[in-house]
């Protein structure tokens, strides 16, 4: 029925006996769950925020005028836009696909407000368990997907609690 078939071994015979639909990054096809596009998404959000923070200390202790001039005069970050969108896009529909929802509904990110509710109900909508149109569900997550997503929410609370930024301004100020 699905050109894309994996079995999962975990010694159910109900789990064993349904198709689960294989993850897949880039594509626009199939469905992808709530904790895989959870991970994926703080993968690409979260060096992003960390280099614009290291930036912001790099123009504070050398340059005062250096992240001004970076974001006013350059194309870097219409480049790291473009990277962002074609990183998450794929994501985004895939989890549209999940609720059985259509990909053009990704156009609400792009409408303040509504985007807020969009990824909220992304990050913590259930999707259905059934097989639907576009796809069979997604598999169930692994133990290594559970540790990657406790790691991944775990370090916004360090970097956003300074111990991060206060570890990269010792070591900016040990490295000059």
């Amino acid at each position: 029925m699905f050109s894309n078939k994996q079995q999962v071994i975990s010694g159910d015979p109900l789990v064993e006996a349904q198709d689960y639909a294989k993850a897949r990054w880039f594509s626009v096809k199939g469905r992808l769950g709530r904790a895989r596009f959870a991970c994926y998404f703080l993968l690409v959000v979260l060096p992003i925020l960390i280099a614009i923070d290291v930036l912001q200390l790099l123009a504070k202790t050398h340059q005062p005028g250096l992240l001004d001039n970076l974001m006013r005069e350059s194309y870097i970050p219409w480049v790291i836009i473009a990277v962002a969108v074609v990183a998450i896009l794929p994501l985004v529909i895939q989890r549209l696909h999940d609720f059985g929802w259509p990909a053009w509904l990704s156009v609400g990110l792009v409408v303040p407000f509504v985007n807020l509710l969009v990824l909220v109900h992304l990050f913590i909508g259930a999707g259905q368990k059934q097989p639907n149109r576009y796809g069979a569900p997604p598999r169930p997550n692994s133990p290594a997907i559970w540790m990657l997503l406790g790691f991944l929410l775990g370090t916004p609370f360090l970097y956003f609690y300074k111990i991060f930024k206060t570890y990269l301004l010792f070591l900016l100020i040990a490295i000059y």
